[in-house]
């Protein structure tokens, strides 16, 4: 199974998949525009993860769900 960010079949929500685990996301998902990745890239900032945990770019939060960067294969 592929790490990422996939739409549902059925088009009700949003799955975020990483190394054999999964999390239900809302359809309504805000997705980071280019802008707010280059921030994540560049700074030395905290990032965020799908599930609104604010973690360090290469880490996850406490429900295990990876950050944004690692999600989209940029860590």
């Amino acid at each position: 199974m592929r790490n990422g960010i996939f739409r549902k079949r059925d088009g009700s929500g949003i799955v975020a998949r990483w190394n054999g685990a999964h999390w239900d996301l809302p359809l309504d998902l805000w997705i980071p525009d280019d802008e707010q990745i280059r921030a994540w890239i560049m700074g030395d900032d905290l990032c965020e993860t799908p599930t609104g945990h604010t973690v360090e770019p290469d880490g996850t939060g406490p429900d295990g769900c990876p950050s944004w960067l690692l999600l989209l294969g940029l860590m």
